[in-house]
C-alpha cells in the first residue's frame, strides 16, 4: 500500500476534500481502549451514490486523463491505498445535494471483491454529522492494525503519532492553511483543536531574504523557483529558532521543497546535488 505513514497517508484524504472545494476539514482520532478509529470529515460538494461507488474502484483514473487543475490526484487509488496502509476496514458516507449514500471495504471479508453498501439506518449509526448536513463526505477508519502495529501501542504512543502526523500536516498543506494557494483556504481541526499552518522558510520575518523568484525551463514546462534564506540565528529568538528547527533540526530541513498546486510533495532533499555532511561542515 505504499510508503505511508499516518500523515502521509491522512493527506491523501485531504487531498481528495481539498478537489471536493471543501473549506473546513476535521480529523477525529479515538483511541477507543486500543482499538482506534479515525474520521476524516469534510463539508465539500460530497459524493452522489454513482460517483462513490466509482470512487471505490481501485485505480479508477486513467494516469493520462485530462483533469481540473485543483486535482490533486493521479490513479484513482489515494484514499483505498492511503486508508488500508493504515486500516482493515474502511467506510465512506457522504451527502450531495442531500442525497446520502455510504460503502464500505473490509480486507478479513471480501469474497469475489463485494464492496458492502450501506442502507440508510446504518449510515445514520455510522456518521450522524453527515446526516446532519447537505454536502459532505465522512471516511471512517477501523481496525487500525497497521497504525497500531496490530494493536501493540499504548495511549501515549498513540497520543504520540498523532502529534507527529498533526506536526507534518501543518508542513504539507501550509499554504492552504494561511490562504496563500492561489487564494484558496481551508481549516484542519484536530477534534477541536484549531491546525495553524507551519512556514518553513519564516517568509514573513524581516530578517528572512528572499530573493527574486526564477524560472527553469524544462521540456518546455516552465517551473518557479524561489529562495529563502533563513535568519541567522542571532536575528531571531529562541522559540523561532525551535521552531525552524522542528525535529530534525535547521541544517537537515534544508534542501529543496517541492510542491504541486501548493500542495507540499518532497522537503528537505538536495536531489544528490549536495552531499548532506557537505552541508553540516559549512553551517
Amino acid at each position: 500500500f505504499g510508503n505511508y505513514d499516518l500523515a502521509l497517508a491522512l493527506a491523501d484524504l485531504i487531498d481528495n476534500s481539498i478537489t471536493a472545494k471543501s473549506s473546513r476539514i476535521d480529523i477525529t482520532c479515538s483511541f477507543n481502549d486500543g482499538k482506534p478509529v479515525i474520521r476524516i470529515r469534510d463539508n465539500g460538494t460530497g459524493m452522489s451514490k454513482e460517483e462513490l461507488i466509482k470512487a471505490m474502484r481501485p485505480a479508477f483514473n486513467h494516469p493520462e486523463k485530462e483533469r481540473s487543475k485543483d486535482d490533486l490526484g493521479r490513479f484513482g487509488w489515494g484514499m483505498k491505498s492511503a486508508s488500508f496502509s493504515q486500516c482493515e476496514k474502511m467506510t465512506v458516507v457522504t451527502s450531495k445535494e442531500g442525497e446520502k449514500s455510504s460503502a464500505s471495504w473490509d480486507l478479513n471479508n471480501i469474497d469475489d471483491w463485494r464492496m458492502g453498501v450501506l442502507q440508510r439506518n446504518e449510515m445514520q449509526e455510522k456518521s450522524p454529522e453527515i446526516e446532519k448536513v447537505k454536502n459532505g463526505t465522512e471516511i471512517i477508519w477501523e481496525n487500525c492494525d497497521r497504525l497500531t502495529e496490530d494493536y501493540e501501542i499504548d495511549q501515549d504512543q498513540f497520543n504520540n503519532l498523532i502529534l507527529k502526523a498533526r506536526e507534518k500536516l501543518r508542513l504539507i498543506f501550509h499554504k492552504y492553511l494561511s490562504g496563500k494557494a492561489r487564494g484558496k483556504k481551508f481549516s484542519l481541526f484536530f477534534g477541536d483543536l484549531k491546525i495553524e499552518p507551519y512556514d518553513p522558510f519564516h517568509s514573513e520575518h524581516k530578517a528572512t531574504q528572499k530573493p527574486p523568484n526564477e524560472i527553469v525551463e524544462l521540456d518546455r514546462i516552465k517551473i518557479p523557483v524561489q529562495v529563502y534564506i533563513l535568519p541567522h540565528y542571532s536575528k531571531i529568538t529562541h522559540q523561532e529558532h525551535e521552531l525552524l528547527a522542528g525535529e530534525d533540526g535547521t541544517v537537515k530541513n534544508q534542501g529543496f521543497y517541492l510542491y504541486r498546486n501548493s500542495r507540499l510533495i518532497v522537503y528537505g532533499t538536495w536531489f544528490g546535488l549536495q552531499k548532506f555532511n557537505d552541508i553540516s561542515q559549512h553551517v
